[in-house]
């Protein structure tokens, strides 16, 4: 394996836990260590699951499908580490169907915005070029 590779991809992973984003990333991770693994095989099990979402995105030229990455993060995290790399070999990753999904946005969350809307008109959706 490209030394390189391997040391940014243990980067993206141990970012994905620390900032616990996306949360079943941090999730996933504290699974592994309930079930025995050491925090090398823990990020490891997480980079398995993140190269093959890699893979496809870069295969197919989409966006990547976090929505996606997450529920196979909240599924895995309850499977022995030892059969995840077997399950991933059977799994289709639909990025199509990403680009649908409407996110889901905590409904306090959507109030307060609301409220903000309201108060200050003037407030556009963040824009590609918009740095205000």
């Amino acid at each position: 394996m490209n030394p390189f590779l391997h040391v940014t991809l243990h980067a993206i992973a141990e970012n994905q836990i620390q900032d616990r984003n996306p949360i079943e990333a941090f999730q996933f991770y504290n699974a592994m260590l309930r079930k025995k693994c050491s925090r090398h095989e823990a990020i490891h099990l997480l980079n398995i699951i993140l190269v093959k979402f890699i893979f496809q995105i870069l295969k197919e030229k989409k966006p990547f499908p976090l929505e996606s990455y997450r529920k196979i993060l909240k599924e895995y995290k309850s499977r022995r580490p030892e059969k995840i790399d077997q399950l991933l070999e059977s799994i289709q990753i639909d990025v199509k169907q990403e680009g649908d999904e409407k996110r889901r946005i905590n409904p306090r969350i959507e109030k307060v915005l609301g409220e903000l809307k309201h108060r200050h008109p003037n407030i556009r959706a963040h824009e590609e070029d918009d740095d205000d």
